[in-house]
C-alpha cells in the first residue's frame, strides 16, 4: 500500500473502533448515515477516502463529540500525492483563487466522471488508487461552497472542452456541470477561444491563491507532466499575475463564456444520443458561431 494510504487506514481504524464501541455492524451504521455497506467497508479499509458528508453523520450517529472529522482534517491531506500537499492547505487558507487550465477541466470543476476518466488513463494506478484520488478530488471541491468560499476565477482553453474525456456523454455531464458553476456569484468561468492563436497561456497550466490573513500575499502552483510545484518568491508570483492577466486579456467575457458553455453542452448531448464512439471529439461546426 503506498505510504499515503497509511494515513487513509490510520482513519479507517479509527472508525472501526468507533463502530465497534457503538455495538453496530457496518451494515447498521450505513442505513443511519445513509450510505452503502460497501462503503463503509471501503473506508475502514482504506480502499476509499471519505467525503466531509460522510465523515460529519459518523460524528452525530457514532456520538464522537467530533474525533473522527478532527481526525479527518490532519489526515485528509494524505489522500494526494506529496508533491501536491502543500497547494491542497494552502487553497484550504485561501480568500481568492485564480487557474489557468489549457489542456483540462480545473480539479475544482471536475465532476466524478470526468475527473474517474483522467485518472484512469494512468497505467501506474490500480482501481483502488484511481477511485481514491477521484474522491479526494471531488472532496477538495468543498471548499467552493459555504459563506467563506473563496472568489474563483478559472480561464479555460476552449481545446479542452472539445477534447473527448471518458465519452460525449461524460463531456456532456461536465459541460452541464460547468454552466451551474459558472452562475454561482463567487464563481467566474472564461474561455480563451479555439480560434485566438497563440497566446501568454500556451507554455502550460498554473494557479494562484490569496490567502486569508497572510496580507494578501500570493502563491503559485505550477503543474507538468510528472509533477507541480508551489513557490511564493516575489520575482514568480509577480510574472504568473502577468501572465494570468495576459491571458484573461484574450478571454471572452463571462457572459459569452457561458453562452458558449451551453452551446458546447448542447452539442456533446447530441453526440451522446447519437450513440457516437467514445474517443470523437465534438465537432466545431456543430457550435454557434461567437
Amino acid at each position: 500500500m503506498p505510504k499515503s494510504d497509511n494515513h487513509l487506514r490510520w482513519f479507517g481504524e479509527e472508525l472501526r473502533i468507533w463502530r465497534q464501541q457503538a455495538e453496530m455492524s457496518q451494515e447498521q451504521l450505513a442505513a443511519r448515515i445513509g450510505y452503502s455497506s460497501s462503503q463503509v467497508g471501503h473506508v475502514e479499509t482504506a480502499r476509499r477516502a471519505p467525503d466531509s458528508t460522510f465523515v460529519d453523520h459518523c460524528d452525530r450517529v457514532l456520538q464522537t463529540g467530533g474525533a473522527l472529522t478532527r481526525l479527518w482534517e490532519r489526515t485528509r491531506a494524505a489522500a494526494y500525492p506529496a508533491w501536491f500537499r502543500s497547494w491542497f492547505e494552502i487553497e484550504q487558507e485561501a480568500y481568492r483563487l485564480r487557474s489557468w487550465q489549457p489542456l483540462v477541466v480545473p480539479g475544482l470543476l471536475q465532476t466524478y466522471e470526468y475527473a474517474h476518466a483522467l485518472f484512469s488513463v494512468e497505467s501506474d494506478k490500480s482501481a483502488e488508487e484511481v477511485e481514491r484520488l477521484t474522491q479526494a478530488r471531488l472532496e477538495r471541491q468543498d471548499i467552493l461552497s459555504g459563506g467563506d468560499a473563496p472568489i474563483f476565477t478559472a480561464l479555460i482553453d476552449e481545446a479542452a472542452l472539445l477534447r473527448p474525456v471518458g465519452s460525449a456523454a461524460v463531456m456532456a455531464g461536465q459541460l452541464a456541470a460547468l454552466v451551474e458553476a459558472a452562475v454561482r456569484p463567487r464563481l467566474t468561468i472564461q474561455l480563451i477561444p479555439f480560434d485566438t492563436g497563440a497566446h501568454a497561456g500556451l507554455p502550460g497550466p498554473f494557479a494562484l491563491a490569496t490567502r486569508r490573513g497572510d496580507n494578501g500575499r500570493d502563491s503559485v502552483y505550477s503543474e507538468g507532466p510528472f509533477g507541480g510545484t508551489v513557490t511564493d518568491r516575489d520575482e514568480d508570483v509577480a510574472a504568473a499575475n502577468v501572465r494570468f492577466d495576459a491571458i484573461r486579456a484574450v478571454a471572452l467575457p463571462a457572459k459569452a463564456s457561458v453562452d458558449l458553455l451551453r452551446e458546447m453542452e448542447k452539442a456533446w448531448t447530441q453526440m451522446a444520443r447519437s450513440g457516437a464512439s467514445p474517443g470523437a471529439a465534438v465537432p466545431r461546426a456543430g457550435i454557434a458561431s461567437r
